[in-house]
């Protein structure tokens, strides 16, 4: 697109971006699931409407600075990547964050490297199957480190294979985004902060305030 007839005069170029608020690394709002008619904090699924969610929304979220974690599960577990469905379990955060020398602490962003981001460019075919990554069974563990957001550098956070059980049955999505206030982060490029051993870091993320979005694309940054 230019502005003006003239060659040699001012010209500029625009673009359009059509995407799904839930493309790339992006963040969950609470508002993004819910079961019994309740989204986060009990109120009523009437809330979402085919204009949007009036509770919850990601336009909420301001931005985030606060003390991010990595455990490099893969790492920990001497793989180069986790395997398809399989299951992160708090004894495997907690035995990881040990090695690691880490502790996890409140108000903590704690990020999960399973290695399956790199799956995408090396074997879509499997990368499309599902992912490992933690499930619902560590929800009592996050309560109990009190952290305000879970990430993980694969589509979903949580594990799930197709034709192994209810596709998305997201029951790790209901515990943190419903049940705990806890917000989640998709699709992470960890790869950089496992290479250099990086477990702290200052965590600095922002989404964009779009009205009554269930979510939000993100770029976080590990200030180190």
């Amino acid at each position: 697109m230019t502005t003006h007839a003239d060659p040699c005069g001012f010209q500029v170029a625009d673009d359009v971006l059509t995407m799904v608020t839930h493309s790339g690394t992006h963040m969950d709002a609470l508002g993004h699931c819910w079961t019994d008619g309740q989204l986060w904090n009990g109120r009523s699924t009437e809330n979402v409407t085919s204009y949007g969610i009036e509770w919850a929304g990601i336009e909420n979220v301001s931005e985030f600075i606060t003390r991010g974690v990595m455990l490099d599960i893969a790492g920990y577990k001497k793989v180069d990547h986790l395997e398809l469905g399989e299951v992160i379990t708090t004894d495997d955060m907690q035995g990881c964050a040990d090695a690691q020398g880490v502790e996890v602490q409140p108000g903590d962003v704690l990020l999960l490297r399973t290695g399956w981001f790199t799956v995408f460019n090396n074997n879509y075919e499997l990368w499309k199957q599902g992912e490992p990554g933690p499930d619902a069974t560590c929800a009592s563990w996050l309560k109990e480190k009190d952290v305000m957001m879970l990430g993980a550098d694969n589509a979903g956070v949580e594990a799930y294979k197709l034709g192994g059980g209810p596709y998305l049955d997201a029951r790790l999505h209901l515990a943190t985004l419903r049940d705990l206030g806890v917000y989640l982060i998709e699709h992470l490029d960890l790869e950089e902060l496992a290479k250099d051993e990086v477990y702290e870091f200052l965590f600095i993320a922002a989404p964009l305030r779009l009205p009554k979005a269930t979510g939000s694309p993100l770029t976080p940054l590990a200030i180190i």
